[in-house]
């Protein structure tokens, strides 16, 4: 029922010699948003700070469904949040928050958009290992908790570069799924982000009432 673990293992590749990748949807969501709330000359800007290699990987045209390269994603995200900052004067952790819903909320449609405003939050949050799915490449989601009221659930990754992007997003993602199931008054922290002989544990702890 609700409360039972669940795991998803989302293409766990067997080393951390591979560079990390990221779905190309999520970049392309996350540069429209970022377009239409600040103006094209911020993704310019930020485009002129990062290395040439990163600006051609992720600064031309993308396609959804093909993977690329994620620390050249991390540095832009980094650059566009400096820009921000300096010419909004919108704090870093405030960018970030709302990228994540920017960059998400389309792939949260197309799953569920059945689902929400229908379905109790439990069972939309469910559905949290598909939304991670669609953004990383390897991963191992755990829902450990799913009952009214509280959700539980631990990421595992490989890599540090998915590690830091993770930890920009991944509490944001629970908090706007949730918002999208219609919970009231959803609040989330990281109960855990630990180092492992192996890769890194981020788990999200959520709590809201129906």
């Amino acid at each position: 029922m609700y409360g039972a673990p669940t795991v998803m293992m989302v293409n766990m590749a067997p080393s951390r010699t591979q560079p990390p990748m990221i779905r190309g949807s999520i970049i392309r969501m996350g540069r429209e948003w970022v377009e239409q709330t600040y103006g094209p000359e911020v993704i310019d800007h930020a485009l002129r700070e990062i290395p040439p290699d990163d600006a051609d990987a992720i600064g031309g045209m993308l396609l959804a469904a093909s993977m690329y390269p994620l620390e050249s994603w991390n540095r832009f995200l980094a650059a566009l949040a400096g820009q921000v900052r300096v010419t909004k004067g919108v704090s870093e952790q405030a960018f970030y928050r709302e990228i994540v819903r920017g960059a998400v909320s389309g792939a949260t449609q197309t799953v569920f958009k059945f689902l929400l405003g229908v379905f109790q939050p439990p069972l939309v949050l469910k559905g949290l290992p598909v939304i991670v799915g669609r953004i990383y490449e390897d991963t191992e989601l755990t829902v450990v908790t799913n009952v009214p009221g509280r959700f539980v659930a631990e990421l595992r990754v490989q890599h540090e570069a998915v590690h830091d992007n993770a930890r920009i997003g991944f509490l944001h993602t629970v908090v706007f799924l949730a918002e999208m199931a219609r919970a009231k008054n959803p609040s989330a922290v990281y109960s855990r982000d630990e180092a492992l002989p192996h890769g890194y544990l981020l788990e999200v702890t959520l709590e809201y009432t129906s």
